[in-house]
């Protein structure tokens, strides 16, 4: 699941000062993340590659121009699978093959494709604006509230209803294949008092990013990896809803907690608590 990123992120941290074999770790999981977009989903492997990427480049193998150049080519490459899933998808199974027909004989525009991909975000936002409240109407902040519940475990099997109410795009008149969206998300839920509580939330993401940061910096990776989660969930949040970071955050938490504890008499290394 979602918690994969964090084993595989602590996976290359160990292997930082075999830069072969962080290597080979980075490039074997960035092709296992294309693999499971097979399936038409893209967002998590997406994010979880970004995730990746971050942390590669801040702790095996810093960037410079040429690499610049080369991840950059890469990133091309990447942008050319998402958009041949997204088209191959709305037509039946996507496979490798017919993946890699689509990329090789199709003469659609990179930027173009580019601006294809995020554009479901923008037309989500559109889409909020004009029909909540007028088809929809505002949440109060139930969608933040709702997502305490999926921490737990769904014994009572309430969690479909709680995701109907979080997951706004279900709603809407105007139908189309709509992904979430943290400004549609927001816009929902508190209208246009939304504009004085997204500053709170912008201090929140930046205090995170920062000591994820400082956690790499000061080869504090063990404190770091706590963060890991909330990263990945910040970044699904753009194109998703806020549940994506509740969730797997506390049992991302509670794994790092678990692993450590038990594993205390093997390792050196700081408190995490």
């Amino acid at each position: 699941g979602m918690l994969s990123i964090i084993g595989f992120v602590i996976l290359i941290i160990s292997y930082r000062s075999n830069k072969k074999k962080a290597r080979v770790i980075f490039i074997t999981t960035i092709f296992w993340y294309i693999i499971l977009m097979l399936n038409g989903s893209r967002i998590y492997s997406v994010v979880s590659i970004l995730v990746l990427f971050y942390i590669y480049t801040s702790t095996i193998q810093k960037l410079n121009f040429k690499r610049i150049i080369t991840y950059g080519m890469l990133a091309i490459f990447l942008l050319l699978i998402l958009n041949a899933i997204m088209h191959l998808r709305t037509g039946g199974t996507v496979r490798l093959d017919n993946m890699l027909n689509y990329i090789i004989s199709s003469n659609r525009n990179i930027l173009t494709s580019t601006l294809e991909e995020f554009g479901g975000s923008i037309y989500t936002v559109a889409i909020a604006f004009k029909e909540i409240p007028n088809y929809l109407q505002y949440n109060y902040g139930k969608s933040y509230i709702g997502t305490i519940a999926f921490i737990g475990i769904d014994f009572l099997g309430v969690f479909p209803k709680i995701m109907d109410n979080i997951a706004f795009t279900r709603h809407f008149v105007t139908k189309y294949n709509y992904g979430g969206s943290y400004i549609g998300e927001l816009y929902y839920n508190f209208g246009l008092y939304a504009y004085f509580l997204t500053p709170l939330f912008g201090v929140w993401i930046g205090k995170v990013s920062n000591r994820l940061d400082d956690c790499i910096k000061k080869h504090e990776y063990l404190n770091g990896m706590t963060y890991i989660m909330l990263f990945f969930g910040f970044m699904v949040w753009v194109r998703g809803y806020f549940n994506a970071i509740t969730r797997s955050f506390v049992w991302g938490y509670l794994l790092i907690w678990f692993v450590y504890r038990t594993t205390a008499k093997n390792v050196i290394s700081e408190e995490i608590i």
